[in-house]
């Protein structure tokens, strides 16, 4: 057999190993992200061998990565938001506040304190005035 073979012989012979794997100290099978980030290494691992000329196509050009699920985010509703806002006692009114913006605008936490005074000023602006 050329090198070639053999190259995407063993490629596939590790994929098909890493699919039935299980994680290191867990029953669980590696998951298509993790099988991804073989394969990834793996084609760099064979470019090297393509560069110096040791064959002539990619052997693990044909390798595909695998689809992976994204999860499903579950939003609040405004009903489940207000009665979150009322496990707050009245001293906590600034958390409260900040949990208020951040569900109406959508902004992450690190982006509302990363909001400049001026910035501040727009949002709390736009949000008391659509009350």
């Amino acid at each position: 057999k050329s090198l070639s073979q053999m190259a995407f012989y063993f490629s596939n012979l590790i994929l098909q190993t890493a699919r039935n794997k299980n994680a290191k100290n867990s029953e669980m099978k590696l998951s298509p992200n993790t099988i991804n980030k073989i394969i990834i290494l793996l084609k760099k691992i064979l470019d090297v061998g393509l560069r110096k000329g040791f064959y002539k196509e990619h052997p693990a050009g044909l390798l595909k990565k695998l689809p992976i699920e994204k999860a499903k985010l579950n939003f609040w509703t405004v009903k489940e938001f207000k009665h979150f806002l009322t496990l707050f006692n009245d001293d906590e009114y600034n958390i409260k506040l900040l949990f208020t913006v951040l569900f109406f605008t959508g902004l992450r936490l690190g982006e509302a304190l990363a909001l400049t005074w001026k910035e501040r000023y727009r949002v709390f602006y736009k949000y008391n005035s659509c009350k």
